[in-house]
């Protein structure tokens, strides 16, 4: 009978291992989780790291006149906000409209030159 109570702590280590798997899973998701800026209360934006006081603000009034179309609205109406921040703030679960930030392809903010004339 010995065999079998070394069975059962086995068995019990094996079950509190997966337990805290799954509750550092469920806790990491939770980290993870999604905030819509045109849902969000002022108190949730402002938890989000890299978003002070006068940014939350900002995002609140602009919201306030008009919920944000996108992430190019809200990089267009409310300053402090640009692009290299929405990536950031975006990676923190940020949303508009349920949309993560995504940047826009190397090079395709700036026009294609015209080709050079050969002589």
């Amino acid at each position: 009978m010995a065999g079998g109570v070394g069975l059962n702590a086995r068995v019990s280590h094996w079950a509190r291992r997966c337990l805290l798997g799954t509750a550092f899973a469920s806790g990491v998701s939770l980290a993870q989780a999604t905030l819509d800026v045109n849902r969000a209360s002022l108190a949730d934006i402002e938890r989000i790291q890299g978003i002070g006081t006068t940014v939350a603000a900002n995002l609140i009034d602009e919201r306030d006149k008009a919920p944000f179309k996108d992430w190019n609205d809200l990089i267009r109406r409310v300053k402090g906000v640009g692009a290299g921040n929405a990536a950031r703030l975006s990676a923190q679960g940020l949303t508009v409209n349920g949309a993560a930030y995504r940047s826009a392809p190397p090079g395709a903010s700036a026009p294609a030159a015209p080709p050079t004339p050969r002589p």
